[in-house]
């Protein structure tokens, strides 16, 4: 498993590499990996550049190239419909004209008329729009301007107009996470919003090494992206060899394109059949852990993405299905900010459990009870509330982009903070109302039958002092998300959390850490914090951090029992500890994970010879005469 960026989350980046896209690029930048709606796992991440004359550029990448669009014309494209002419617009119940400067204006700044740089730098995108684009008012203008500039990429038909393809690159490239344009301009202006305030000092960087802002690349997550890009590889390959073929001869073509025997010569052939097809292209995956890919599948590696399981020993078996890898990229890396330990890790990956030497604290593994959401949460499923409505009712202004109702004109006040469900912009409400509105959200989520999903992440971020994260009521129901279980003291249930909640939550660790009146949480076990190996040395407490992690490696090092079915494996060579012991002192997750099905050593005895006047009369008397003494003072020390 491999630690990504969250997705569809925005976080502030400070980075000296985004000054080398040009002379107006300073070095800060909002970016948020969008996950496509669909749930096919695959994603994009969208940067908005903050430049130093008061404007922003918005990235995305396409087939590993990077393309810089100005934000404004995103914005004023998004502002119109999804329909691809004015007139199905018009008839759909719009305006063809999309939003003017003023609403644009009202929506960045928010009647936050004080704030003098906000004010400032929205002026000054308006400007400079009106400098450079003057004649792009109109939706259709601006995405007419996109897609000229973007038509060789879409690969579409030279009958396709430019209006068509603007809106082609929209919804394949900018913020894919949501399926309506209403929702990508809320989501965009909320991600404007932020870089002004990350730029005026109002919003302090986001953390990417801190566990708040990660997510789990699962394997088959990744495999779907991988299978689905290959797919496309395929069909693309097919659709320019039958244009090569109907330019060469369209008559003799059209008329094969009814014959079945034609159609499987030509899948064959570009499926690559010949060579295995795409199954070959997996197993080669698979067996070497280098992906091939033309899009990059937004990963910062191409390498590193398969391991052997070894079967050493039941430990370092099942390790390898535990453990969690900050990425190939960052081996190379000489800072050591990376490696640190931090507090967002606590009962999510183990602070024990980490090898020595280069992989230091970038290979972790899993606490005992944490666990990783393979697939999103069931919202429709059987009892459960609609949480748009939830939300509305709970008193959560709807902001008119991000609500099912609104026009998108409508903008809120900046009193209220943003509420968001996986990136989608909800609505607004004060600070006050959002406490309420979590604190109400938990007590849902334990209840029997829920009416929530159990696993709902609310991440509520106070406001606080300049330089602290952007403030906001964050839920997160998608997948690849950690979670883990605690106690929810006022029901007495158990509840599951994630890592961008917890830092913001009173949960005590043992009986004498609770506060009554502010504490809301409570620990299962203190012991949940550590991993499965780690849980199996006994008395850790008492021994130096050290040696706790050496027994983590060392654990998985000795022979044991691999596996039960030793005479039906074809393995060239494997170890088999013939004279097994259990250990004569066990911890509880010993027995209850019956680790001695697996054995895996045998005890240590020790002796020790006490020197008192015994041993003068050892080496003074005859040895065979105090042989029963000798005995007697013998100890036996079992470990």
């Amino acid at each position: 498993m491999l630690q990504v960026p969250r997705r569809n989350h925005a976080t502030a980046i400070q980075r000296s590499s985004y000054k080398n896209r040009g002379n107006t690029y300073t070095d800060l930048g909002v970016a948020m990996r969008c996950a496509r709606h669909n749930g096919d796992m695959s994603a994009i991440t969208n940067t908005v550049h903050y430049l130093t004359t008061g404007g922003a550029n918005l990235k995305f990448v396409a087939k590993k190239q990077e393309f810089l669009i100005p934000a404004i014309l995103i914005l004023r494209a998004l502002s119109g419909s999804e329909s691809q002419t004015v007139a199905a617009d018009v008839a759909a119940g719009g305006t063809g004209m999309g939003i003017t400067d003023e609403e644009l204006y009202e929506r960045i700044v928010q009647g936050d008329q004080s704030n003098t740089f906000l004010v400032a730098r929205a002026g000054l995108l308006l400007q400079d729009a009106r400098a450079r684009f003057g004649s792009l008012n109109t939706p259709d203008e601006c995405l007419a301007f996109i897609g000229t500039r973007f038509r060789r990429l879409s690969q579409k038909a030279e009958t396709t107009s430019d209006v068509e393809i603007g809106h082609h690159i929209i919804r394949r490239f900018v913020l894919i996470h949501l399926p309506t344009y209403r929702d990508k301009l809320e989501c965009l202006l909320l991600m404007l919003r932020k870089l002004y305030a990350f730029a005026a000092g109002d919003c302090g960087v986001d953390n990417a090494d801190s566990l708040q802002n990660q997510e789990i690349l699962l394997p088959g997550h990744l495999m779907c992206t991988f299978i689905k890009e290959k797919f496309e590889e395929f069909l693309s390959s097919l659709r320019l060899a039958l244009l090569s073929d109907l330019r060469k001869d369209f008559a003799r073509t059209s008329a094969k394109l009814t014959d079945a025997k034609y159609w499987g010569k030509m899948v064959d052939r570009h499926a690559g059949k010949a060579s295995g097809g795409i199954g070959k292209k997996v197993q080669h995956f698979l067996s070497t852990g280098n992906i091939v890919s033309t899009s990059g599948l937004d990963l910062m590696q191409v390498s590193g993405y398969t391991i052997v399981a070894e079967r050493l020993n039941f430990l370092r078996y099942c390790a390898h299905f535990r453990s969690v890898h900050r990425g190939q990229f960052f081996m190379e890396m000489k800072t050591t900010a990376v490696r640190k330990l931090l507090p967002d890790q606590w009962g999510f990956l183990c602070p024990v459990h980490t090898p020595d030497g280069g992989p230091c604290g970038l290979l972790s593994h899993l606490a005992l009870k944490s666990k990783v959401m393979a697939y999103p949460s069931r919202l429709d499923a059987k009892g459960m509330i609609d949480l748009d409505d939830l939300l509305l009712s709970l008193g959560v202004t709807p902001c008119g982009a991000g609500s099912r109702n609104g026009d998108g004109r409508i903008g809120s006040t900046h009193l209220h903070l943003p509420v968001s469900i996986d990136g989608r912009i909800v609505g607004g409400a004060s600070p006050s109302v959002l406490k309420i509105i979590a604190a109400h959200l938990r007590k849902l989520k334990v209840d029997n039958p829920p009416v929530v999903p159990p696993t709902l992440e609310v991440g509520l971020v106070p406001p606080g002092n300049p330089g602290a994260p952007y403030p906001g009521l964050y839920l997160f129901t998608c997948a690849a998300r950690l979670v883990r279980p605690v106690l929810n003291r006022a029901s007495g249930h158990t509840e599951f959390i994630g890592p961008l909640e917890q830092g913001y939550m009173d949960i005590a660790c043992l009986d004498e850490d609770i506060r009554e009146g502010i504490t809301t949480h409570q620990e299962l076990d203190p012991t949940n914090m550590l991993s499965l190996i780690a849980n199996l040395t006994p008395f850790s407490d008492q021994n130096q951090s050290p040696r706790n992690m050496y027994q983590c490696q060392m654990g998985k090092q000795t022979m044991g029992t691999p596996a039960h079915s030793l005479p039906y494996r074809p393995d060239n060579k494997l170890y088999r500890l013939q004279t097994p012991q259990a250990p004569v002192v066990q911890t509880s997750i010993h027995g209850e994970y019956k680790m001695d099905e697996y054995p895996n050593g045998t005890n240590a005895v020790v002796g020790e010879l006490l020197v008192t006047s015994l041993l003068h009369r050892v080496c003074k008397n005859s040895f065979s005469s105090n042989l029963p003494n000798l005995c007697s003072r013998f100890e036996l020390y079992w470990l």
